[in-house]
């Protein structure tokens, strides 16, 4: 007689092992944690375009305009009568001419292209002058200031700079950094240079400048310690600043 069978029961499905679920679950979990990571540190592009604007304006120069129309352009210059221009989308690098109450759009009129961030410390006006929303006067004034009072300490340091607060230092943070400034030659510093060292003001800045016509330069910053209110705390703040460079 044949044997019947039963087809009834289905085979056992194979168990997956514990140790398998645990690392699928640890891979889950990198995963996930690489994908929030990479949105955290990933680097952030301002948006809108950089636009030039001349003519009729208050401030000519190039900006990054959000939106990129013919009117914002306009607004960011410092035109009169902006609100009547036309909300034109433009293309990157145009270049605007508003005369007359009329705008034209132009190619640019410099295609030199400057890599960003710009080094402060470095720079010279015709870099800083293509930095969004810097004028070619403010551009000018950031080079003369690092030359009379030496170079900056950092982006925040631009407040130096006559007609730069927080808020446009807010506004150039984007576009600009400072390379480490140099030490201050204790031998040739000016008065305004060596009032940028840490714990030393106009008073301090000035004594050290007549001992040096007195005495002759130092040999070693330890000698500044011979200037009346430069005491070992304030050396030991700022030696690490100074040089006596070549005597």
């Amino acid at each position: 007689m044949a044997e019947r069978l039963d087809f009834s029961r289905r085979p056992d499905a194979p168990r997956s092992s514990p140790r398998v679920n645990a690392l699928a679950l640890v891979l889950l979990g990198l995963a996930l944690l690489l994908a929030w990571t990479r949105a955290w540190w990933s680097p952030v592009t301002p948006p809108g375009l950089m636009i030039e604007v001349a003519g009729d304006v208050e401030r000519p120069g190039m900006y990054l305009v959000d939106p990129p129309t013919v009117r914002e352009a306009l607004r960011a210059a410092g035109a009169r009568d902006a609100e009547t221009a036309e909300d034109r989308v433009l293309a990157e690098g145009d270049r605007l001419e508003w005369i007359g109450g009329r705008v034209r759009v132009l190619p640019p009129s410099d295609p030199l292209l400057v890599g960003l961030p710009v080094d402060i410390n470095t720079a010279g006006v015709d870099a800083l002058d293509a930095i969004p929303s810097v004028s070619r006067s403010r551009a000018e004034a950031i080079v003369a200031e690092r030359t009379l009072g030496g170079p900056f300490a950092g982006v925040d340091d631009l407040r130096r700079v006559p007609g730069i607060g927080s808020d446009s230092v807010d506004e150039l943070r984007p576009f600009v950094d400072a390379s480490p400034a140099p030490p201050v030659d204790l031998g040739s510093a000016t008065a305004a240079q060596l009032e940028r060292l840490p714990g030393i003001g106009p008073v301090l800045a000035a004594r050290i400048v007549v001992d040096r016509e007195e005495n002759g330069r130092c040999v070693a910053p330890r000698d500044l310690l011979r200037v009346r209110g430069i005491t070992e705390t304030l050396l030991s703040d700022i030696e690490g600043r100074v040089t006596c460079g070549v005597p």
